[in-house]
């Protein structure tokens, strides 16, 4: 049935009409990577739900938390930036920065700021900072999903670890692939792997540093009860930014069924690990499977 537009309705149109285009966006937030080495860049992504009105728009960003506020770890503005016009940093009044007000250009849904951690040559742990979104006036709602970045800035190597091919059968080989934001420093790096699951947990199912291997100049295994692999520890070789740990499935002509075993990259010593990439999961198969 269709509704006659009357003059009396015309006034609550506006007003509907008029509603709908002062909405205010939301805006949400995402931070990649999550662990950066210094002289490493990382970015702060803003995605929004409706264009930024024609002047712009200015949102905060409130520090959360700052292991380290001293000041000089990080640029926030430099190139690689899009749509941004420029940024302020608020601080307190002993100089620790409290919050970060970033103005996108007019008329988008999208922004990126880039920024750079100061490679400053002076050894430190680990250092974290989190930053939420909040409210600047009511220019803009938040993104409940989207609402906070959390950034770890390192001096060690960042390490990540993949498989390329992580199915093989008895007789075939399964390489792990290390990469590091920087070169592993003088005497190597020794990187750990921790179990994670293992379907089969005797020993025999895997030779170790095979054929192929590149980067690597040794290894070791963490065993605890019954013999079980708890933990391999892979050394990479100085100077590497990349490595490949070549495993061979151990041919036993036993028959069997699939076996899996996940390593995960584990907290140790000298290097911080990558967020994105640090658990392979590896499944093992006799020849007629």
């Amino acid at each position: 049935m269709m509704t006659r537009l009357t003059s009396a309705m015309l006034p609550l149109l506006l007003l509907a009409h008029a509603g709908n285009l002062l909405a205010a966006p939301k805006l949400g937030v995402v931070g990649a990577p999550a662990v950066i080495s210094e002289g490493k860049h990382f970015n702060f992504d803003f995605k929004l739900s409706e264009p930024t009105p024609p002047e712009g728009l200015t949102v905060r960003l409130a520090l959360y938390r700052d292991s380290d506020p001293q000041l000089g770890d990080v640029s926030y503005f430099v190139d690689g930036s899009r749509n941004i016009t420029g940024i302020e940093l608020v601080r307190d009044n002993i100089g620790r920065l409290t919050d970060m007000r970033v103005t996108l250009a007019g008329n988008v849904r999208s922004a990126r700021l880039t920024s750079l951690v100061i490679d400053d040559g002076v050894p430190e742990t680990e250092e974290r900072a989190v930053f939420a979104l909040a409210y600047q006036g009511t220019r803009y709602d938040i993104d409940p999903r989207q609402d906070r970045v959390d950034f770890t800035l390192t001096d060690y190597p960042v390490v990540s670890v993949t498989s390329p091919r992580p199915s093989a059968k008895e007789g075939e080989q399964i390489p792990l692939l290390f990469r590091l934001s920087k070169p592993a420093p003088v005497g190597g790096l020794r990187v750990r792997l921790a179990t994670l699951e293992n379907s089969d947990p005797a020993p025999g199912d895997l030779t170790y540093l095979t054929a192929g291997s590149a980067q690597i100049t040794g290894y070791e295994t963490g065993r605890g009860t019954d013999d079980q692999l708890d933990n391999l520890y892979v050394t990479i070789e100085a100077g590497a930014t990349e490595a490949r740990f070549v495993s061979t499935v151990t041919a036993d002509n036993v028959r069997e069924r699939s076996e899996t075993l996940t390593l995960g990259l584990a907290v140790d010593e000298g290097y911080s690990i990558d967020a994105a990439a640090n658990t392979v999961r590896l499944k093992l198969a006799d020849k007629s499977n």
